[in-house]
């Protein structure tokens, strides 16, 4: 066997991890995350239509008064517009990730993992209806997900499963 100038005999070789495998550790909290990003959307919607019946007064003339009230108008209507459907994106983007890890789990046997991952995901599902802040509640579910979720869900099949 040959080996290169920098490897080290005495190193065990470390055998490369599968594209599958780092896509699934890569997707913890993605999920769960995205179901926050999805509430913000709805917020920024509901935000940008009541913007959008803003009537330009104080400050302007009557002919640049009704323009920027026509203007302001259309763009708001725009952000609503694509706030919703930036939003039912992420969400259903959110619930995809979230049943390929669960079914993932499954497959490998990871019961009590995939019944957790289940739970965290609606927890976070249910934190955006908390008016105001629930997005911001979802997403950082999401961000811990994503830093500890493995981790957890890792505890959770060692301790319960046994």
């Amino acid at each position: 066997m040959h080996m290169g100038k920098d490897e080290d005999p005495t190193k065990p070789k470390v055998k490369p991890k599968s594209a599958k495998l780092l896509i699934d550790e890569n997707l913890t909290g993605f999920g769960t995350g995205l179901t926050g990003v999805s509430t913000y959307g709805t917020l920024l919607e509901k935000s940008a239509i009541a913007n959008s019946k803003y009537i330009y007064k104080f400050g302007t003339t009557i002919a640049t008064a009704a323009k920027l009230t026509v203007d302001n108008k259309l763009f708001q209507l725009n952000v609503a517009k694509y706030s919703k459907i930036g939003g039912k994106v992420c969400l259903v983007a959110g619930i995809a990730v979230t049943a390929y890890q669960v079914t993932n789990d499954v497959n490998n046997g990871k019961y009590c993992s995939a019944g957790t991952r289940a739970a965290v995901f609606a927890v976070a599902l249910s934190a955006t209806a908390i008016p105001v802040v629930g997005w911001g509640v979802a997403l950082g579910i999401g961000v811990a997900d994503a830093i500890w979720g493995d981790q957890f869900y890792n505890y959770v099949e060692t301790k319960m499963h046994n």
